[in-house]
């Protein structure tokens, strides 16, 4: 069943969260899109990452969503996963949260962090599972999985990257997820352009043509 939404108030309290898309676009509502969701004494608070689900029980994120400036620190900050995340401060004129679209707060009861992965968002291995304490219920309208890609990225490959926050650097937060375009990046050139960040043969490129990407609190 559906939980309490967090509230505005809370969405204030977030004073530390940085969540860009930056020129992005409204989204039509992504049910594989999970929002991080902190509780304290009964209310809930955004958390520090997006994540995607990718079966009704288990999500994918960024090791360093868990472990970031050293090993778990962020790791109480992800409590629950706000599964359909669309305006999750809104209700509609019937008073349904989400704006009325479905959604799902469930509680995260494990986090298994990628073992060669050390705490920092420029490190290899950034990857990291969220097991659900139950599955998505198999009513919820229109819930979707993000199916694991197993193929190469071709030259030509466009990617979404979805997120809530900022619309432009240090602008006002959104409260509604957006979603923005960007290209593939090839991965000599994404090393040479990226340098100091040490990029890996682990890693994929996306981005880079000036015109929308995610930034810091999209992972």
């Amino acid at each position: 069943t559906n939980q309490g939404a967090p509230t505005d108030d809370a969405l204030a309290d977030e004073s530390d969260v940085e969540a860009y898309i930056v020129n992005g676009r409204a989204s039509s509502q992504q049910t594989r899109f999970a929002l991080t969701m902190e509780e304290i004494d009964g209310q809930f608070y955004r958390g520090p990452c997006g994540a995607t689900m990718v079966t009704r029980e288990w999500a994918v994120t960024a090791a360093h969503c868990i472990s970031n400036s050293h090993k778990n620190d962020l790791k109480g900050r992800l409590d629950y996963l706000y599964v359909g995340a669309y305006e999750p401060w809104t209700a509609d004129h019937n008073g349904k949260g989400n704006a009325g679209r479905p959604y799902e707060i469930i509680k995260i009861v494990k986090h298994i962090e990628h073992w060669d992965h050390k705490p920092g968002a420029g490190s290899k291995n950034d990857i990291a599972l969220l097991r659900l304490e139950r599955p998505v219920s198999k009513d919820f309208q229109g819930f979707q999985t993000m199916e694991l890609g197993t193929s190469g990225v071709s030259g030509n490959a466009v990617g979404n990257v979805y997120g809530f926050g900022d619309t432009s650097f240090m602008g006002s937060k959104s409260k509604y997820l957006r979603y923005g375009t960007v290209p593939y990046v090839d991965h000599n050139r994404c090393k040479q352009a990226m340098s100091k960040w040490g990029i890996s043969d682990d890693m994929i490129c996306f981005g880079g043509d000036g015109k929308a990407d995610a930034c810091s609190g999209d992972s």
